[in-house]
């Protein structure tokens, strides 16, 4: 069963990584939800991919220097949606069958969101990945039942080291750079992999000759109907 991850959300209508966006997302019935979080100037955890607003919200702000209320008072989309707190995602997500898949962008995060997880009871619902080794180490000694995944672009010569090392449950490897020898050690070491971003025919067929676990898009209804017609089961 290969399971769809709807990247930030169900970008293509809504603004990516918004509440709205993952309200669409769950509709669309996509069995995980993945999202990118930050830290704020203070304490605050955001839903968001950069750390500049500009691209999204077309403001220059940055999360790093600007206060809680105006980073809040930032609109993104035409829905005039606000930058998310991780605790409003999590409560969305909670008492359903939307799993839920939190990127790190920044290091030094992971204990703090642990913690907010283990406070919803919400661990058996979560994966946590980073393109950052140093977390996931972190996280190998500090939940070690917490599951986890290494995110790559092209493939890093200690690849088998990291995977090892970090003990990840996946690895989500760019769709782009997905090759045998990922492949080949990957499956040596029983990680299931989820490649990025599978948004094309063409993409799909790469992902599926590998027989990959999931893969993350941003067109979820569209990856299904492809899926259908190519008599690919869910």
């Amino acid at each position: 069963m290969i399971k769809l991850f709807a990247h930030r959300g169900s970008p293509v209508k809504e603004a990516e990584n918004t509440i709205v966006s993952f309200k669409r997302a769950i509709r669309e019935k996509a069995d995980w939800i993945e999202f990118d979080v930050r830290k704020g100037k203070k304490k605050h955890l955001f839903v968001v991919h950069d750390d500049n607003l500009e691209r999204t919200t077309g403001q220059n702000v940055s999360l790093k220097h600007a206060n809680f209320t105006k980073v809040r008072n930032v609109r993104v989309g035409s829905k005039g949606e606000r930058i998310p707190l991780l605790e409003e995602v999590l409560l969305l997500a909670k008492d359903t069958n939307i799993m839920l898949n939190i990127e790190l962008k920044e290091k030094h995060l992971e204990r703090e969101i642990v913690d907010m997880i283990e406070h919803y009871e919400m661990s058996s619902q979560i994966i946590i990945s980073s393109f950052f080794y140093l977390p996931l180490l972190v996280l190998a000694d500090y939940r070690p039942k917490l599951k986890t995944a290494l995110l790559i672009d092209e493939q890093p010569e200690d690849l088998r080291a990291r995977l090892i090392e970090t003990n990840v449950n996946y690895i989500h490897p760019n769709i782009d750079f997905l090759n045998d020898e990922t492949v080949k050690i990957a499956r040596s070491l029983r990680k299931k992999i989820n490649p990025y971003t599978v948004n094309t025919k063409k993409d799909l067929k790469k992902a599926l000759q590998y027989k990959i676990n999931g893969i993350f898009t941003n067109k979820v209804l569209y990856m299904r109907k492809l899926m259908k017609e190519l008599d690919i089961g869910e």
